[in-house]
């Protein structure tokens, strides 16, 4: 899958295979191909996630965006306000 082309453009939506077998659909933002690994913005989850480059099995560039409307990622730390920790002792 040549997705170099797709580094810093508009959005692309893949399909992708995980250890399990299993396939899914993220609508992603490329940011950099290197050493069998993609590192994308999923924009489903709001994250950057790296991916092997192996199990990307289709790669489409989605109609109706322009690079303007790309943002770019932020680097702001999740708040734990809020939320409740159990430490589980087996």
């Amino acid at each position: 899958m040549d997705l170099e082309r797709y580094v810093r453009r508009r959005p692309v939506e893949i399909v992708y295979v995980d250890s399990r077998g299993r396939t899914s659909k993220s609508v992603v933002s490329v940011y950099s191909v290197r050493n069998g690994r993609v590192r994308v913005l999923d924009w489903k989850r709001k994250a950057l996630r790296t991916l092997a480059a192996g199990r990307i099995v289709a790669a489409l560039p989605v109609a109706g965006w322009r690079v303007s409307q790309t943002p770019k990622p932020t680097k702001k730390k999740p708040r734990l306000e809020g939320f409740e920790f159990a430490i589980w002792s087996g």
